[in-house]
């Protein structure tokens, strides 16, 4: 008797999307060779996504997600945030590449501010509403996290995944007045 898994075809598109970009630039990848990579008809890939930025903010989503979810502590998280861009490396570098309305960075920072947002207990946003909207603190740590990364592509990965952790700690935690 032979077993059949259901495959989950986000999952399985994505993960061709992934592939293709390990081939080429993401400009020059076509919702056909997406379909033609993972064997899928147009109209299933359609059933799934709008289009393939969607496709891309799923997969950015589904890096992050599947490894950080079940983490509870914040800083953890953190540090695996780090690692996962470090393990996907090349992924971010041409992701990264990709400008304009849907650009990768906008895609990404969607993704970290509901990694984030998630992070939060409703006791600690009571605490943080009485001194700022949740919004901006948000914001603030999604950006910063970006530029981390974006900072630590530009120097080739010169730091390990703890070391750019324990940087962007330095930063994250302390304010300029005790840092000068």
């Amino acid at each position: 008797m032979t077993i059949y898994q259901k495959v989950n075809m986000k999952d399985l598109l994505a993960q061709g999307l992934l592939l293709l970009m390990k081939e080429k630039p993401f400009e020059k990848i076509t919702i056909k060779q997406i379909c033609d990579k993972t064997g899928v008809i147009r109209g299933t890939f359609y059933n799934h996504f709008i289009d393939k930025y969607e496709a891309l903010e799923y997969l950015i989503h589904t890096i992050f997600y599947d490894t950080i979810i079940d983490i509870q502590d914040n800083e953890e998280k953190l540090k695996k945030v780090f690692e996962i861009v470090y393990e996907y490396k090349d992924f971010f570098i041409k992701g990264f590449q990709i400008d304009g309305q849907n650009s990768f960075e906008s895609l990404l920072q969607n993704v970290l501010n509901n990694l984030l947002f998630q992070s939060f207990q409703n006791e600690s946003w009571e605490r943080l509403e009485q001194v700022m909207p949740k919004d901006f603190f948000i914001s603030y740590y999604t950006n910063a996290i970006i530029y981390i990364m974006k900072y630590w592509m530009k120097n080739n990965f010169k730091q390990t995944p703890k070391e750019i952790y324990d940087m962007s700690m330095v930063l994250l935690t302390n304010t300029i007045h005790t840092m000068l």
